[in-house]
């Protein structure tokens, strides 16, 4: 799987990319200078911090991180949202708690929509139509760790719902009504819900934020777990290369700047595993749909600080 981490510097959605179509908000950049997260969907949908919720780097990327007792984002959306929508976060618990609330649009006794991880077997969601609830037990289960990543979409329509954990279908449920995300009395929070048995926060990180105005197929949703950051386009990024037998790679820099010689490896990323993990000759993640990239040279000569590249040019394209 791979993995891109935005830099400071112009991010956005790249409109060629199939998946883009139907994002009406996407979080997953933090801006230093204003404190905000900033809503790469172009809709404008910057958030507030509240508490002071910290910025952390894993292999993610850039990543929240919350307390469970007072942090979270909220967001003032314009418009609304209703009938069909799929909603998509990732989130790294660090509690079995069975009140883990991730993202919602409910406080109280309020029917929109809410979503948590619960007690480390599954998760749990309460759909509504702005008046009252289509399901309050829009439920899946799955076993799920803490201080690991896990990748959560729900696909709402008015007939039911699917959900999808780390790219598989888990659960799904029927109803008939209009569900409702979002209007101008609701507001979108991010690690926060205001529950009728009381108030719950996520305790974790949390990543990118999607969502959508449309049903994201099990395929889409599927690429989208692969790759998340495929979806955006960004000039300068470290891309994470996670290859089989656990060895992970980091590539440093506009790849456009790679020369013949030697590639940094970060400490933390430095060759973790048997050598023999790596193919003598030429690998390439095709998977990246923007760089092509051809690491070429004897295994003896990788090195956590640096790694030989031969004189023919390693890595062409454009970042």
């Amino acid at each position: 799987m791979i993995y891109r981490q935005p830099q400071i510097g112009p991010i956005k959605l790249d409109p060629a990319n199939p998946l883009v179509k139907g994002i009406v908000g996407a979080w997953s950049y933090y801006d230093y200078n204003t404190g905000a997260v900033l809503d790469l969907s172009g809709q404008g949908n910057s958030g507030t911090l509240n508490g002071g919720p910290p910025l952390v780097t894993s292999t993610r990327g850039q990543s929240l991180s919350f307390n469970g007792s007072s942090q979270y984002l909220s967001y003032s959306l314009p418009g609304s949202l209703s009938g069909t929508y799929t909603v998509s976060a990732w989130v790294n618990p660090s509690t079995l708690s069975s009140a883990n609330t991730f993202l919602s649009t409910r406080d109280f006794a309020d029917h929109g929509f809410d979503v948590k991880l619960q007690s480390g077997t599954g998760v749990h969601a309460d759909i509504g139509d702005g008046t009252s609830w289509l399901s309050t037990a829009a439920d899946a289960s799955f076993s799920y760790s803490v201080n690991t990543w896990y990748h959560i979409v729900y696909v709402v329509t008015t007939t039911g719902y699917t959900i999808y954990a780390n790219g598989l279908q888990v659960g799904s449920g029927t109803f008939a009504g209009t569900p409702l995300l979002w209007d101008s009395s609701r507001i979108l929070k991010i690690g926060y819900v205001g529950a009728v048995a009381g108030i719950e926060y996520f305790s974790g990180l949390i990543g990118d934020v999607l969502l959508y105005s449309r049903a994201l197929s099990a395929g889409d949703v599927l690429r989208l777990y692969n790759n998340p950051w495929q979806i955006y386009n960004s000039p300068k990024r470290n891309i994470l290369v996670r290859a089989a037998g656990g060895v992970t790679v980091a590539l440093t820099g506009q790849a456009s700047t790679f020369a013949a010689g030697a590639l940094a490896i970060t400490e933390s990323e430095a060759l973790i595993g048997q050598a023999s993990s790596f193919a003598v000759g030429t690998m390439t993640p095709s998977t990246i749909p923007v760089v092509t990239a051809a690491l070429s040279g004897q295994v003896a000569s990788f090195a956590a600080g640096a790694m030989a590249i031969t004189a023919a040019p390693a890595i062409s394209g454009q970042a």
